[in-house]
């Protein structure tokens, strides 16, 4: 594995720099160097911090979060200096933007095909910062080291739609006694974190990892009914291999990874979590970092270092690349989604193509407009979040051919009495290639 998510405070950027130089020049195992350079205490080396970090991990927090509260509190006293990067608050008044009274099944459905809203009992996530919610309340660098997982956009739970729009702040409309979604400032070694265990840094192989702990997670949480309750499991993962893709070989190799990984991690699902929805969530296209403009200096730095196979200009003779990797990526995950082995009465996977066009917020200048995204112009900020929800929600409740690929949206799909169910392949009016 070869992976350095280098965006943390940038007092560090230049441990991390030099983490990176000498992975170019000697070639060693990033998995060695990773705990060194993103919070500078040893640890046994392995793919994921998930159960290796309860210790030595809380000590970094506290030591790193004194940064992150100072950056904070400069915030509170200057507020105007600052883009402002969360959605504007929705006042108590106005209901929601779909009726939310009466999609959850009397009795629980038999069959996946038809599940409404408020039938998903629990939710769970995989994917790397991005899931993680690294940075998303961030406006400095120096507050950029927190995973803010309760506004992620596929599994934060914090407070309501109204300051924090996430899918799961939408399920809890229709179930409010919806439970696994993500809260607070919190790290995947801490209960607040619940199911998501995502992880910054992370890449496709780690997938096997994260579904070992997920299902132990839920499978030894006494709030879950394994057998009756109606599961939806997220996994978003890509961006990590996309910036990080000069190091691992060919486009063929890199997608045959992960293929092999993709559907490990789908039939462990599949075989220990009966009736689960699983929400794949193709990537962003990353290469468009390169298009940004009229950035701050600290940008360019976490950019270079986060995604330097895209960024930086060492590997710019591979930059044309990336496009390709990437549509064949999202190609490649439609493709295992509709294999036939998962789509049956009570386990699915279904595509969520809302990235596949390349585009990004843009400003009336014309330039990317950075109050979407962290304060390293690299990560969503809680309004990018919540414009991701949007669409996510949105496709969830889109036929198959209807689906938006991108995350752009003026209106909120609703089900209705008619059409109330979360559409798969089978009850939706096209319906996709089921791959034998």
């Amino acid at each position: 594995m070869i992976v350095y998510q280098t965006d943390l405070l940038s007092g560090i950027q230049c441990v991390i720099y030099f983490g990176c130089l000498y992975r170019n020049k000697m070639k060693t195992p990033f998995h060695v160097i990773y705990p060194m350079v993103i919070v500078l205490v040893t640890a046994k080396p392995q793919r994921t911090f998930l159960d290796n970090f309860s210790y030595k991990g809380r000590i970094t927090r506290v030591l790193l979060d004194q940064f992150a509260d100072g950056a904070r509190v400069q915030y509170a006293r200057n507020p105007m200096n600052y883009l402002q990067r969360s959605q504007p608050f929705i006042n108590d008044s106005a209901p929601f933007y779909c009726n939310t009274n009466g999609f959850r099944s009397s009795t629980r459905p038999d069959s996946i095909h038809r599940l409404q809203p408020g039938d998903i009992d629990v939710i769970g996530a995989m994917g790397d910062s991005l899931t993680a919610g690294f940075g998303a309340l961030s406006h400095t660098q120096f507050d950029l080291i927190r995973d803010y997982r309760g506004v992620s956009f596929p599994i934060g739970g914090e407070k309501t739609w109204r300051q924090y729009l996430t899918l799961p702040n939408i399920l809890k409309l229709y179930n409010p006694n919806l439970i696994g979604y993500s809260l607070r400032t919190s790290n995947t070694f801490e209960k607040a974190s619940q199911f998501n265990v995502a992880e910054d840094s992370a890449i496709s192989s780690d997938l096997p990892y994260m579904t070992k702990i997920l299902l132990k997670r839920i499978t030894s949480d006494s709030r879950v009914n394994i057998k009756e309750d109606w599961k939806m499991i997220i996994i978003f993962m890509g961006s990590n291999n996309f910036c990080q893709f000069c190091f691992d070989g060919s486009i063929e190799d890199i997608l045959q990874r992960h293929k092999e990984d993709l559907v490990e991690v789908l039939r462990m699902l599949r075989d220990n979590l009966p009736r689960t929805f699983v929400t794949l969530i193709n990537p962003p296209y990353v290469n468009l970092l390169g298009s940004f403009r009229n950035i701050p200096s600290t940008c360019h730095i976490a950019q270079r270092l986060s995604c330097p196979c895209i960024v930086g200009d060492t590997f710019k003779g591979r930059r044309d690349e990336v496009p390709e990797l990437i549509k064949r990526w999202h190609l490649l995950e439609e493709e295992i989604a509709n294999y036939k082995e998962f789509q049956t009465e009570d386990f699915i996977v279904v595509d969520q193509p809302l990235f596949q066009e390349a585009t990004i917020p843009r400003n009336s200048k014309g330039d990317a407009d950075l109050t979407y995204f962290a304060a390293d112009c690299f990560h969503f900020s809680q309004k990018g979040h919540a414009l991701i929800a949007k669409a996510l929600w949105n496709n969830i409740m889109s036929p198959v051919s209807e689906k938006q690929k991108t995350i752009f949206s003026d209106e909120f799909r609703c089900p209705s009495e008619r059409l109330p169910y979360l559409y798969t392949n089978k009850n939706s009016p096209h319906k996709a290639m089921v791959i034998k």
